[in-house]
């Protein structure tokens, strides 16, 4: 009798543990749900939506595929398509929210059929009868789809931080620092997890505060995705508050620097060192030159500067000796490829083709 009673509460405890983790599993693709919705409304125009609402619906994806009575459902198959694309869009969207210049190509869609493929051959591979009489093939089977992951997520995580001392965005650059500890590093707990716990099946309480954890991070998303400020998600400088005026000392002391002083020709120079240099606080800096010059980031307002100086020495004809190379030298590049992609940027043209059209002319 004794034994009945500790299986019975055994049982209870079980299921109440299940019960509370669908629950967080709801919750959870509600809140997606909703964060999907709004992003259509405020910015359907925006291609890097379209990015944010595929890696939602991944999410939906994994939290559905992860339900055990959807094992049963032909439906799973579709849906592991979604789980295995989680920590490659994951990547995408790091890029998109903190490179201003990034743009979904017929590359990333090639990676990302490629990625889902390998892994779902690897998911066959290891549900396969080869997989349970061969050990290594269990193994690499249950280990390379989850360090593959890693991998992703990692690079997700590194693009938001690099990059982020030239962030002239406030709320973006604090934003790079949740998103690395909050998304990274629970997508990088749960492969750990899934990699250790891989050979037996997931602790029902461990379960749940994956659950939460999730729901967490979605909550935390889409609250300060309503309130995100113009320019966040947008290709658009944050506006300068009417009542502030650009600070005319500091304003005239920056194009001192700029026109007469060159110092846009250092090379190295950074928004830290820009600040030395004018003999004021960074904060006041990166307000200036984002909210009353329209800057994103600091390197963009660099090009800016030498891109148009490189413009002026190549319609030079007394200056048509030098190279390429030395004029992104002498703009302050410390390569040509920065310079290129540069002044293509902002020209439409290469620094050869753009020489060689003006000569022509």
């Amino acid at each position: 009798m004794p034994n009945l009673q500790i299986k019975g509460s055994t049982s209870n405890f079980l299921m109440n543990w299940m019960f509370a983790t669908d629950v967080l599993r709801v919750m959870a693709i509600g809140i997606l749900l909703l964060l999907g919705v709004m992003l259509f409304r405020v910015r359907r125009r925006d291609q890097h939506v379209y990015l944010s609402l595929a890696f939602s619906a991944a999410l939906i994806s994994y939290l559905i595929v992860d339900w055990p009575p959807a094992w049963q459902s032909p439906l799973a198959y579709f849906l592991l398509a979604g789980a295995f694309a989680i920590p490659l869009l994951l990547w995408f969207v790091a890029r998109a929210l903190f490179e201003d210049h990034f743009a979904l190509r017929g590359r990333h869609f090639i990676l990302l059929a490629v990625v889902v493929l390998v892994d779902y051959g690897i998911y066959f591979l290891n549900t396969s009868v080869l997989a349970t009489t061969n050990r290594l093939v269990k193994t690499l089977g249950s280990f390379l789809p989850q360090a593959l992951s890693l991998v992703f997520v990692l690079l997700a995580a590194f693009s938001a931080y690099v990059g982020r001392k030239d962030d002239l965005i406030e709320a973006r650059a604090r934003f790079r620092a949740h998103f690395i500890i909050l998304t990274a590093g629970l997508a990088s707990l749960t492969l750990l997890a899934e990699i250790v716990l891989s050979q037996t099946a997931s602790p029902q309480p461990l379960e749940f505060l994956h659950k939460l954890a999730i729901l967490s991070v979605t909550g935390y998303f889409a609250a300060h995705t309503l309130e995100f400020r113009s320019g966040f998600f947008i290709a658009q400088p944050e506006p300068a508050p009417a009542f502030e005026p650009p600070p005319a000392e500091l304003m005239s002391k920056l194009q001192k620097l700029l026109g007469q002083d060159k110092v846009y020709r250092e090379e190295g120079l950074t928004i830290t060192l820009l600040a030395k240099k004018l003999g004021e606080k960074e904060y006041k800096v990166r307000r200036l030159i984002n909210r009353h010059m329209g800057f994103r980031n600091f390197n963009d307002f660099l090009n800016q500067y030498r891109v148009q100086e490189a413009c002026e020495i190549l319609l030079d004809a007394t200056r048509a000796n030098l190279t390429i190379l030395e004029i992104a030298y002498h703009l302050g590049y410390q390569s040509l490829g920065p310079f290129n992609s540069a002044f293509k940027r902002q020209t439409g043209l290469t620094p050869t083709t753009y020489r060689k059209s003006h000569a022509r002319d």
